[in-house]
């Protein structure tokens, strides 16, 4: 799951919950943000990144599938579209994405990332995961 990768790779202390939130997304219910554990006297709130993520990587995966969302098409085309989708459900072959594709999709998982609540530093972490989870399943690092 393109979720695990991202998370294993950007948000590692999140991934002994990354099962429960992405049970939650499976049972319909709304990601809501989820703290984590701190250590003791740590004295900061932490937030959870992966329901957050997992919203936008549904997004994503609608507007690949469907190609209903507008930027989809609009701004990646049909050929990008499906590049995308391939990379994302792993399908054989997987065709990288040019630059101006991963551009876009970068630009629309921080945009998406900070509808979600998200600031914009972390929003920015969470696109640049994405991607690196994207070109390795294209064969790019």
């Amino acid at each position: 799951m393109l979720g695990r990768e991202v998370v294993a790779a950007a948000y590692p202390s999140e991934l002994e919950i990354f099962d429960d939130v992405a049970a939650e997304l499976r049972r319909g219910r709304a990601l809501a943000t989820r703290p984590l554990r701190a250590p003791v006297g740590m004295g900061v709130d932490l937030s959870a990144v992966s329901p957050a993520l997992l919203a936008v990587l549904s997004f994503l995966a609608a507007a690949t599938v469907t190609g209903a969302v507008e930027w989809t098409v609009a701004t990646i085309g049909d050929t990008g579209r499906r590049r995308l989708a391939a990379l994302m459900t792993r399908q054989s072959p997987a065709v990288a994405l040019d630059a101006d594709e991963e551009s876009a999709v970068y630009a629309e998982v921080v945009a998406a990332a900070e509808r979600h609540g998200l600031d914009r530093g972390r929003a920015e972490t969470m696109g640049a995961a994405v991607i690196g989870a994207l070109r390795l399943r294209g064969g790019r690092e």
